[in-house]
């Protein structure tokens, strides 16, 4: 997917498509900006490839707490998706 940019650094999703199922996601970028935003990324990632492999989509809750990174999640996904044509 695309680069989103947020507030504490770039969020950018991969996804893999084999049948119209999305079998694996993973972050390329999320939020290091500083410790703080490495740390959420670290333990909001994992939650977030969950969700995405759960709802074969972009119809996730995203990670109390780790907002800015959700929203950037939930954009770049919904970019991967587009180009791989799924919406």
């Amino acid at each position: 997917g695309g680069v989103a940019q947020t507030r504490f650094g770039n969020v950018q999703v991969q996804i893999t498509v084999s049948n119209g199922k999305i079998t694996s996601a993973k972050a390329l970028q999320a939020p290091n900006r500083d410790f703080r935003s490495q740390s959420i990324s670290q333990q909001a990632i994992p939650y977030l490839i969950e969700e995405t492999l759960a709802a074969n989509g972009s119809n996730i809750q995203g990670v109390g707490g780790a907002s800015y990174t959700s929203q950037g999640w939930y954009d770049s996904l919904v970019s991967a998706l587009s180009q791989a044509g799924m919406k």
